[in-house]
């Protein structure tokens, strides 16, 4: 029943605009941070995802996805093609974007979101509260 009602959705002309709008998103998410000096594995995405690599700014994976977390930023650690950190701790993080792109975000909320990473991973800035408050204008249901 969960496959047919996903591939009912997918034919519907708003998964369509959905779609766009995740690559659209993922774009300016991908630029935004390498203008402020994250290397995205690939240059760049074609998709709704990226790898980025943290350790030029001096954390792990590991740590870089923990101390988003605690500012409500979810992410995953992951390893680089030829990685010198060990699987545990990675050299860069994986960020996507359709969970934002289904509360409504476009592509303004991205350059902020991608602020944020950078001065919380590079100047160590805590942004939990401003986060939880922004997020509150996306909210999943009305």
């Amino acid at each position: 029943a969960a496959k047919a009602v996903s591939f009912y959705e997918a034919l519907q002309p708003s998964f369509k605009v959905y779609q766009q709008q995740i690559l659209k998103n993922a774009k300016t998410l991908s630029l935004e941070l390498q203008n402020y000096g994250f290397r995205i594995i690939s240059q760049g995405t074609d998709n709704h995802l990226m790898l980025v690599e943290t350790t030029n700014f001096q954390d792990s994976g590991k740590s870089s996805a923990n101390i988003l977390l605690e500012n409500h930023i979810t992410c995953n650690q992951n390893s680089l093609p030829n990685d010198p950190l060990p699987p545990l701790l990675t050299s860069g993080i994986r960020l996507g974007v359709p969970a934002v792109t289904t509360r409504g975000m476009k592509e303004d909320d991205m350059k902020q979101i991608a602020f944020w990473i950078y001065d919380i991973l590079c100047h160590k800035k805590h942004y939990a509260e401003d986060i939880q408050q922004f997020a509150k204008g996306f909210e999943l249901y009305v």
